[in-house]
């Protein structure tokens, strides 16, 4: 791909898809070195029409090799593997030991004024929220789009939101200490930013952390119509079982067509605000411009903090944000209960496998 400018990436899951329009090419100007566009056997995304450029093709399954000048051509799969798997300045360590990789963390965390971190559920668990794959595995509450032709679902689902909504608005609801950090370094450093793929939306008890936050999947205070995209504020006592609300918003437009002689529209009904394994985002324009601000300044510092990064969008986001971290020299961090799967690991400098409340100190 011979431009410098960003090209459109459309990021699947089996199911969740979110759109990113991310610069995967950043200019010497913005971030120091080319970041080229990886290549893929998995999918095909045409250039708009008119466009000299080559197709762009997607790997979402794996991290492809980063390919320059004199790398372009035909990569065998020996070739492949090797270039895939980089060796990390850190090492794969538990973060209950006193080790030098937490102590650069926490170094590092304390000096870089440009900071993105990219969190999963894991940092929620602690204040009481459940994860996604604690429902799945309930097999109580369908997470799937499908989920709405079916009442008993529909009644699951609202149950589960339900019960996180006023979890949220409890008095006895604390954030976790990671939210904490997060809070204070989105209080004091000029460039933070929070991606999250949590719909509990914790980040609402901490002001200046909720100001800095993205939600990529939605959020459990806010409900939203399936038509005109609406969005309202979640009364969980409106939701109950089964049943949904009309979309005022619709209401209105349909009424005053009526009453100037038009035929009405139809009315959508409200719906909580969470995205489902295999619905576009509603807001995919409006994070992809977030995130085209973020790259062009170029992170110090990418901490990936308890999650897989099994959802595609999420992962590519943050490949991205690995890429411009590295293009400066910065430092990338996974931190999670878990090990990295092989395609993700190669995007980070360190891995430390613990429970991230016990990372950083508050006191940063």
């Amino acid at each position: 791909m011979a431009s410098a400018e960003s090209d459109l990436v459309r990021c699947y899951d089996n199911g969740r898809a979110l759109h990113a329009n991310i610069g995967l090419k950043r200019t010497q100007k913005m971030c120091g070195n080319m970041i080229a566009g990886s290549k893929s056997v998995k999918r095909q995304a045409s250039p708009p029409e008119g466009s000299r450029d080559r197709p762009i093709v997607i790997d979402d399954d794996m991290d492809s090799p980063k390919q320059t000048a004199s790398t372009q051509g035909p990569i065998n799969e020996k070739r492949r593997i090797i270039k895939r798997a980089p060796k990390m300045r850190g090492s794969l360590q538990t973060i209950s030991e006193p080790l030098d990789d937490l102590g650069r963390l926490r170094e590092l965390v304390r000096s870089s004024e440009n900071i993105v971190v990219i969190s999963g559920a894991d940092i929620s668990v602690s204040a009481g929220f459940p994860t996604f794959e604690d429902m799945r595995k309930s097999k109580q509450t369908s997470l799937d789009r499908s989920l709405y032709s079916s009442s008993d679902e529909m009644t699951s689902f609202h149950s589960t939101v339900r019960d996180m909504c006023e979890r949220l608005h409890s008095d006895s609801t604390e954030p976790s200490p990671f939210h904490k950090v997060m809070d204070e370094l989105a209080r004091t450093r000029p460039h933070f930013r929070h991606y999250t793929q949590n719909i509990d939306c914790v980040e609402r008890l901490l002001p200046d952390l909720n100001a800095k936050t993205i939600h990529l999947h939605g959020r459990v205070d806010q409900a939203r119509c399936g038509i005109c995209n609406w969005v309202c504020e979640y009364k969980p006592h409106l939701f109950q079982g089964s049943d949904s609300l009309y979309c005022q918003r619709c209401l209105q437009r349909s009424q005053a067509r009526i009453l100037k002689g038009k035929r009405s529209l139809k009315i959508g009904r409200l719906r909580p605000n969470v995205l489902l394994y295999g619905e576009p985002h509603p807001d995919d324009k409006e994070i992809l411009e977030t995130a085209k601000h973020d790259l062009r300044i170029c992170p110090e510092l990418v901490l990936i903090v308890g999650t897989k990064l099994a959802i595609p969008g999420a992962r590519s986001i943050a490949a991205d944000f690995c890429d411009a971290a590295r293009s400066v020299g910065g430092a990338r961090f996974w931190i999670s209960k878990e090990e990295p799967m092989w395609s993700v690991k190669s995007l980070c400098d360190y891995v430390l496998i613990g429970d991230c409340d016990k990372v950083i100190p508050l006191d940063i």
